[in-house]
């Protein structure tokens, strides 16, 4: 992958997600028992005229993620569907979760921080 971005690991490692900013879409990778990652797939490819670069990513308790580019944030659940979408009006480059009970989200913009309350936590296990 010649320009990888934002990577996490799924809530119980299993799978590496990779924000790929060369193809604009967002892949996903097993992991391996050694820890190495096998071959890789699609993950995540919405079909929107806008192609601003995958960039950050988080994940919240029950394996969904939010992913950073195409015009916001987008909540895309562990098997790669769209959940929801956080259009913002500059461009987002990395969310995470955080506050008292892991429940604000937090989003990284040109010149901008936002928050958003929401309703499940991080998967950060600090918060479970």
């Amino acid at each position: 992958m010649p320009l990888p971005n934002g990577v996490i690991a799924s809530n119980d490692g299993r799978t590496l997600y990779v924000s790929d900013s060369h193809l604009k879409l967002w892949r996903a990778y097993p992991v391996r028992g050694d820890g190495s990652v096998g071959p890789g797939r699609t993950f995540f490819n919405p079909d929107t005229p806008d192609r601003a670069d995958p960039d950050g990513m988080t994940i919240d308790e029950r394996g969904n993620l939010y992913l950073t580019g195409r015009g916001g944030v987008w909540a895309v659940s562990a098997a790669g569907e769209a959940i929801g979408f956080i259009p913002m009006p500059r461009f987002c480059s990395n969310v995470t979760f955080g506050g008292p009970q892991g429940r604000m989200l937090f989003m990284t913009c040109k010149g901008a921080v936002y928050s958003l309350a929401m309703r499940v936590r991080g998967g950060d296990p600090r918060y479970w």
